[in-house]
């Protein structure tokens, strides 16, 4: 996944991370196609629109973003999480965040050594307006239905007296380069059975748009429990 059009900035100034570090020259190619990394964006959730337009869902922010899958460009900016109150209804300007999120570091810290800002103390990122939601958690489960639309799952909940994990209605856009994706509305909260902790997977359903396949599992895959 690259970003030739330099689309993916963050708000307190901060840029990708082979702007400011590669491990050495074999990276150049990397660094002047600006190839995201993994300190970048999380990507988990992808639906597909066409053979030159997705969506992706990723965990740092957590956001969405529009790419070409064919050729992984980015076509948009990222797309913060918009946070909902009681009734569900999106609270105009407070998003969603984690401590993995770039909005939290120092851009210095950042040009002086960008491994220096990984993952801030909870008590860093608490003094931010934003949300602060684990320290990723976000974005799991995408489900493109039959209506167009997407089905956004964030893998965690948001606060622990919601009654399941947030679905969110997802606009994938007209798919041009500049373009953003956009959230739509709340679809409610998914609940799990009993023992499940994390959205594993979603998958859509031919014909549907209501209905979407869901795997859960606990925080302790590969060590003997269901």
């Amino acid at each position: 996944i690259h970003d030739p059009h330099e689309l993916i900035k963050w708000e307190n100034g901060a840029d990708i991370q082979v702007v400011y570090k590669v491990p050495d020259d074999t990276w150049a190619d990397y660094k002047d196609k600006r190839v995201l990394t993994g300190r970048d964006i999380d990507p988990e959730g992808l639906a597909v629109i066409n053979q030159t337009c997705a969506i992706i869902g990723e965990e740092l922010m957590p956001s969405v973003i529009m790419i070409n899958p064919t050729t992984g460009e980015i076509l948009s900016p990222f797309v913060r999480t918009p946070d909902i109150d009681e009734k569900g209804n999106f609270i105009d300007g407070k998003f969603l965040s984690t401590r993995s999120d770039k909005i939290h570091c120092d851009v210095a810290d950042l040009v002086d050594d960008a491994d220096k800002c990984v993952i801030v103390d909870k008590s860093v990122a608490e003094k931010s307006d934003y949300v602060i939601h684990e320290k990723s958690g976000g974005y799991e489960g995408f489900a493109k239905l039959e209506d167009g639309s997407i089905a956004a799952f964030l893998e965690l909940k948001v606060r622990e007296d919601e009654p399941g994990q947030r679905v969110y209605n997802v606009k994938p856009g007209n798919c041009q380069i500049g373009d953003k994706p956009s959230f739509e509305s709340f679809r409610g909260y998914y609940p799990f059975e009993f023992g499940a902790t994390n959205i594993a997977d979603v998958s859509s359903i031919p014909g549907s748009s209501n209905l979407v396949l869901v795997i859960e599992r606990n925080g302790y895959p590969g060590l003997g429990y269901p």
